[in-house]
């Protein structure tokens, strides 16, 4: 008798740390290109130690870039609330993204 295949017998299609990031991205800017309402984001301030901040316009939505054991953190904030942080720009921006679209809490 044949079982059907469960949850855990499925094959992974994402095999790599570089795969589920282009996928996050490719995901985030689908997201964002199905909603007039997006972020417009003004251009990055750049401190001379390579961190650095950028804006939303018109609201209080931040990245903010640090090292931190030798890599660069990209830190989204709504105001005083942290709401993520990630390796990459475009993840960081998609929570505040996400944030203003309420998925987010």
């Amino acid at each position: 008798m044949n079982q059907p295949k469960g949850y855990f017998d499925r094959e992974a299609t994402i095999r790599s740390h570089d795969q589920m990031i282009d996928t996050l991205k490719a995901r985030t800017q689908q997201a964002v290109a199905q909603n007039p309402n997006s972020l417009h984001w003004l251009d990055p301030v750049k401190n001379r130690d390579g961190s650095g901040h950028q804006n939303a316009a018109g609201t209080d939505y931040q990245i903010r870039k640090t090292l931190s054991n030798g890599q660069w953190i990209y830190w989204a904030w709504a105001g005083k609330k942290l709401l993520g942080y990630s390796g990459d720009v475009e993840l960081a921006r998609s929570h505040c993204e996400a944030h203003i679209r309420g998925g987010h809490p």
